[in-house]
């Protein structure tokens, strides 16, 4: 039978449980490793999207910003979002509408990571993101699609 004056260490070891059962309970854990299964198995090919932007004349605004949506849809969940860093000069060509789906397409890539979230989105914020934190160049535009981008990442995420 068990000893009811137990030490105190006990209680710890049922601390730590009712943290664990109410990581189960609140989805936390679910949401990770859903995070995890398709960061890990994300099999976009970005030499598609390196070809295309090659292939498009920046001017062109729709197939700019088309190209910036297939991107979004190509890494949504994944958190893989290479693409734009990696192309923050031609990214930033887009302007009005367009400059707002660029930045809102975070949100689809980031969608469900609530934690990175004010990290990945802040320089959205604060005019640095895809305008190139250029003196003047912040765009109220890009501001807003962060902020889209920001409820986009936690939709139906609620306790």
């Amino acid at each position: 039978m068990e000893n009811l004056s137990a030490p105190q260490d006990g209680d710890s070891e049922q601390a730590k449980r009712l943290k664990q059962l109410k990581a189960i309970l609140t989805g936390e854990i679910r949401d990770r490793l859903y995070l995890q299964f398709l960061k890990k198995n994300n099999h976009c090919d970005m030499l598609i999207l390196t070809k295309i932007k090659e292939k498009i004349n920046p001017k062109s605004s729709v197939l700019h910003g088309s190209t910036l949506w297939t991107n979004g849809i190509m890494n949504a969940y994944t958190t893989n979002d290479s693409f734009l860093r990696d192309n923050l000069s031609w990214a930033a060509q887009a302007t009005n509408w367009n400059r707002f789906n660029a930045t809102a397409t975070l949100g689809m890539i980031h969608m469900g990571n609530k934690k990175e979230a004010m990290a990945v989105l802040n320089p959205y914020f604060t005019g640095q993101g895809i305008d190139g934190g250029q003196q003047g160049s912040h765009s109220p535009f890009s501001t807003a699609g962060a902020y889209y981008a920001y409820g986009l990442i936690n939709a139906n995420q609620y306790d």
